[in-house]
């Protein structure tokens, strides 16, 4: 027979009937050799087997069951499934029970099957490619049932096996099952009996009282140590420096025109001079129709004419600003200032007035810059001192931050032309901080006067939520500051530290280690449900401090 038409396949002790019958449909041989690990239990129902049989038979193929288990063989036999100790050994149909009783698993009559090839071993017809190829069966006590046509013939001689009943094994299953459903079940409750129900709820009452303080106090840098009657803490200054720019638009504007010029003739009457005529300087300023001109070169008023009698004399003149409207005709009368008797007149056209407006950066442009990079900058410097300080032993006070002068350098000089500016700021911020057991003292010296700590002694501080308000800063390195916060006198319990200390506690050691705490006035316990007798695990304890004011007798 060819290859095509064998196949050798070793079946899984977890695999169940219906994965088997897959393999062998799955199969493209004719011939398929199934491999059964020890105690295969999935064969040995016969409905299992019949199912195997026929499904085999339905897609055109025979099997042959590789086992030597004496109690599967029989089973085999009863459907008309072929059997072989090993791939070496020769396949044959074991010998049939009798049918059992009622109450017992159906057996089948075995069905016609096509004659498998008595003279090759099973490991032949299945097409193993090493001849030699031997299946271990670790069984010491299997029989050489199905080991070929010729022993098969010797066994019909034998006499008539007696009957074999086959075990219920479905009834078996469903005892194993609930069984095993119902330790679960009672693993479960003994889970929830001991861990998920147990709850225990404990009462403090105790003289505890939250109360608020605001101590007002100096903050130093060059004082050496604390000194609560004269309101004055040491403090520590920390630098964080901060380079950044920042881009604006210039918003500056600039007539780069050109002025007006020209000449103009300034006399005065010889009746108003007193000696030597007047010489008018460089840089005197006449006017005429709210237009000012500037001289540009000293004038002496000197050859008088005399009808009538006036000294006169010619300067060059520029506008004072840029702009066409200096372009005035010839014949204007002019004032000079500070020479009340002198007049001016401009014989010809004042020219060349002409305005240019461009943009140019303005001071204020580089302050709106140096505003944005503080403003952009100090929320991290903020962030970054206040980090450096806070530890289990210091607090930085943010409100202490100070950024200085800032050393401010620009891309475009003032008054330059262009549209926009850059500008670099080199800041040093700064920020005070102080001794968390300094803080205390403050604290607890503010506290006293609002209650009796002898009776109320201070369990918390409150340096988890400090807050302060600055008051004045005379200098980087000193500022006068308000501290608020609230303090529980009292009791403060340790709560986490006490549930472990609980657990595994009976009732009336719990209230023995409770009512030894400061200020605990009441302990009342209470476990749930009725059969806890002692604490359960931290989580399922719960510890409710009630607080009530001491009287003040």
């Amino acid at each position: 027979m060819s290859s095509a038409e064998k196949e050798t396949i070793y079946v899984d002790i977890d695999d169940e009937i219906t994965t088997i019958v897959d393999k062998v449909k799955a199969s493209d041989r004719k011939i398929v050799a199934l491999v059964l690990p020890k105690r295969a239990s999935v064969l040995h129902s016969i409905v299992n087997m019949k199912l195997l049989k026929r499904r085999a038979d339905g897609v055109g193929k025979r099997v042959v069951l590789i086992t030597s288990e004496k109690s599967l063989l029989p089973i085999a036999g009863a459907v008309g499934v072929h059997t072989a100790k090993t791939l070496q050994s020769k396949p044959g149909v074991p010998p049939p029970p009798e049918i059992p009783e009622s109450g017992e698993d159906e057996v089948l009559e075995s069905e016609p099957s096509e004659d498998l090839d008595k003279s090759k071993s099973v490991g032949e017809l299945a097409g193993s490619k090493d001849e030699a190829e031997t299946i271990d069966i670790d069984d010491e006590e299997g029989a050489a049932a199905g080991a070929g046509a010729a022993e098969l013939d010797k066994e019909k001689s034998k006499p008539k096996m007696p009957k074999i009943k086959i075990p219920n094994f479905n009834s078996f299953r469903i005892r194993l099952f609930a069984g095993i459903g119902a330790l679960i079940l009672l693993i479960i409750f003994l889970v929830f009996a001991t861990k998920v129900l147990p709850k225990a709820k404990i009462i403090v009452k105790a003289n505890t009282s939250t109360v608020a303080v605001n101590p007002t106090f100096t903050l130093d840098s060059t004082a050496k140590a604390v000194d609560v009657a004269a309101g004055v803490a040491p403090a520590e200054l920390k630098e964080f420096k901060k380079s950044d720019s920042q881009q604006v638009t210039a918003s500056g504007q600039k007539d780069v025109g050109t002025k007006a010029t020209g000449t103009v003739t300034m006399s005065i009457a010889c009746s108003d001079v007193s000696g030597s005529a007047p010489t008018i300087p460089a840089g005197s300023a006449v006017s005429t129709g709210g237009l000012t001109f500037i001289t540009q070169e000293a004038v002496s008023l000197t050859s008088p004419s005399f009808s009538p009698c006036r000294f006169s004399g010619t300067a060059d003149v520029a506008a004072q600003q840029n702009g066409d409207k200096y372009n005035i005709p010839a014949g204007q009368s002019f004032t000079v200032a500070g020479y009340s008797k002198v007049t001016g007149t401009n014989s010809g056209a004042m020219t060349g007035g002409m305005s240019k407006i461009i943009k140019v950066v303005a001071q204020a442009d580089l302050d709106d810059a140096k505003n944005k990079i503080v403003q952009k900058t100090q929320d991290e410097a903020k962030k970054n001192l206040f980090d450096q300080f806070q530890t289990a032993s210091k607090q930085g006070i943010v409100e202490t931050i100070s950024s200085g002068s800032p050393a401010i350098k620009s891309s475009t000089a003032v008054g330059a032309e262009a549209e926009t500016v850059t500008v670099t700021a080199d800041i040093t911020y700064t920020m005070l901080g102080v001794s968390k057991d300094d803080l205390k003292q403050f604290i607890e010296a503010d506290a006293k006067t609002r209650v009796d700590t002898n009776k109320q002694p201070i369990q918390d501080y409150g340096l988890d939520t400090l807050t302060f308000q600055l008051l004045a800063s005379k200098t980087v390195g000193q500022a006068r500051v308000t501290l608020d916060t609230e303090v529980i006198a009292g009791v403060k319990l340790d709560t986490d530290n006490l549930k472990e200390q609980i657990k595994g506690k009976k009732k009336g050691a719990v209230t023995e280690l409770l009512s030894g705490q400061t200020g605990v006035t009441d302990v009342s316990v209470h476990y749930s449900p009725f059969w806890v007798t002692k604490a359960p695990q931290p989580s399922k304890i719960t510890i409710i401090v009630e607080q009530t004011t001491p009287s003040n007798e």
